[in-house]
């Protein structure tokens, strides 16, 4: 997992890559949010972390506040980075088995902030390799294998998945 430089702050992001099997392949659970500043953005439900919270439990909280969902599966994480100015990214994996779901996916637009974010909705793989956030799309693409080797379950959907399987391959 690629890391940067060495810390100056104690900063952190967490996030969850929520995946389940769609009718056309692997999708992934995403929010839009409406930057004042940069404009409309698709990300991976996650935000940063508070003081003394764990980048795990930071990408739990933010989890539930976007998308109404606890997460109960999750593991990672699956994909990290570290920035220049020490602030990391830390991003874990979820399989969203509306079995074993713990609430109810938000169906309306929330302020969070600065910025409104849109209800979660399916993205599919295709599609979230190329409309994600930069950042998000590079940690959804470098969590592929490590998904697939922690994950039976989640490597069964993607070597199924056109989009997905050559780049476990």
């Amino acid at each position: 997992m690629p890391t940067t430089a060495t810390a100056t702050n104690n900063t952190h992001f967490g996030a969850i890559i929520g995946f389940r099997q769609g009718q056309e392949g692997v999708e992934f659970l995403v929010i839009d949010y409406d930057d004042p500043e940069k404009g409309l953005q698709c990300k991976l439900p996650g935000g940063m972390g508070a003081p003394g919270e764990t980048p795990a439990r930071t990408a739990q909280r933010e989890y539930l506040e976007e998308t109404g969902l606890e997460n109960i599966s999750g593991y990672g994480p699956v994909w990290k980075i570290q920035l220049k100015d020490g602030h990391r990214k830390l991003f874990f994996a979820s399989h969203c088995d509306p079995k074993q779901w713990i609430g109810e996916l938000r169906k309306e637009a929330k302020s969070d902030g600065a910025e409104t974010l849109s209800p979660p909705y399916w993205l599919s793989s295709k599609r979230a390799l190329t409309e994600l956030h930069h950042y998000h799309r590079m940690a959804l693409k470098g969590s592929l294998p490590v998904m697939a080797d922690h994950d039976p379950i989640f490597r069964e959907m993607a070597l199924k998945d056109p989009t997905l399987a050559p780049l476990l391959r």
